[in-house]
């Protein structure tokens, strides 16, 4: 079923005839390989080693750092780094209004993030400094600057999450909305050359 269009087996168990298998997991070219993570040990060892892209989440202060032991990595293979696109996951939001950008960073900060209570010794404005080393958020401008400088350190494909910062229980939909307009509108316009 792999390898054939229509392939037949009778076997002892099992019978099959003209079974469909599409698409076939075995492709040439296979579609891209992708893997995230930022183990220095073993997780960038196998992205040297088998993936097409890496996928980064976290800290974009540390990304210099995974990079450079994903080069030697692949320099130990015999591999270009640069034959690795590198991607990054990250949340988005677009705000107008840099007073309520700052109170959903301090809702965020109080309760924390995905859970994650901030260090009780951690200032809201050091916090913030590092949360935003971590996400696209803010204004228009802000973002695209952040956007602009992890493409000049090689950053080839984005992965945002739109899905509210500021953990409502039910998001504001029209708001989400606005947001990934002025996205399109005032970011991705800047940066993607149609």
């Amino acid at each position: 079923m792999w390898t054939e269009d229509k392939p037949s087996f009778k076997g002892k168990h099992y019978v099959i005839e003209e079974p469909l298998c599409e698409p076939k997991p075995v492709q040439k070219p296979h579609p891209p390989i992708t893997i995230g993570g930022s183990g220095e040990k073993y997780t960038l060892k196998v992205v040297a080693a088998f993936a097409d892209r890496w996928n980064y989440i976290g800290d974009i202060n540390q990304y210099k750092q995974k990079l450079s032991a994903l080069e030697k990595h692949c320099k130990k293979i015999g591999i270009d780094l640069n034959d690795i696109d590198k991607t990054y996951h990250t949340s988005m939001e677009i705000y107008t209004d840099e007073n309520e950008f700052l109170q959903d960073m301090k809702k965020i900060y109080e309760s924390g993030y995905y859970g994650r209570r901030p260090i009780e010794e951690t200032s809201f404005d050091e916090w913030l400094v590092r949360f935003q080393s971590r996400a696209i958020v803010g204004k228009s401008e802000t973002c695209l600057e952040r956007i602009k400088e992890m493409i000049d350190l090689g950053i080839t494909y984005f992965i945002f999450s739109a899905r509210g910062l500021a953990l409502r229980r039910a998001p504001d939909l029209k708001r989400r909305n606005a947001s990934l307009q002025r996205f399109a509108d005032e970011v991705i316009s800047q940066i993607y050359i149609f």
